[in-house]
């Protein structure tokens, strides 16, 4: 995945990362890539995070963040990537299937992080067995 990741040439500005096991060692895996460029926060209140906990964190983001990363686990990842997408070209493959290690990439026409259900665009959806 951190090849797809690079390849799409994703930098995000701030990384949030649950405390849990699986999802540090995701970050870890990504740490060189991010290391730099990212402000990367490892947060308790992550850890099986529904969508609202989810949608608080990234709305707290300063307006100066243009993009950010969670890293998280299911069910709440999923829930979350549903809830904002509202349109996209494989959403209804979103709403279907969220396996461990898949990749979305939403866009959001706004200036502040003010996240609502519905107005994200997905962009891109990368499972691990696209690459397999």
């Amino acid at each position: 995945m951190g090849d797809q990741i690079s390849s799409r040439g994703i930098r995000p500005e701030v990384v949030l990362c649950s405390t849990a096991r699986r999802a540090v060692e995701t970050l870890e895996a990504f740490s060189e890539m991010f290391a730099e460029s990212a402000d990367i926060h490892v947060e308790r209140a992550l850890y099986l995070a529904g969508v609202g906990e989810l949608t608080d964190r990234v709305n707290e983001l300063s307006a100066r963040v243009a993009s950010a990363m969670l890293i998280g686990h299911n069910p709440g990842m999923h829930e979350f990537a549903t809830a904002l997408a509202g349109e996209g070209e494989r959403l209804e493959r979103l709403r279907k299937k969220f396996p461990t290690g898949a990749l979305v990439v939403l866009e959001f026409d706004q200036e502040e992080w003010d996240l609502k259900p519905g107005t994200g665009t997905l962009q891109d959806l990368v499972l691990p067995r696209d690459f397999e």
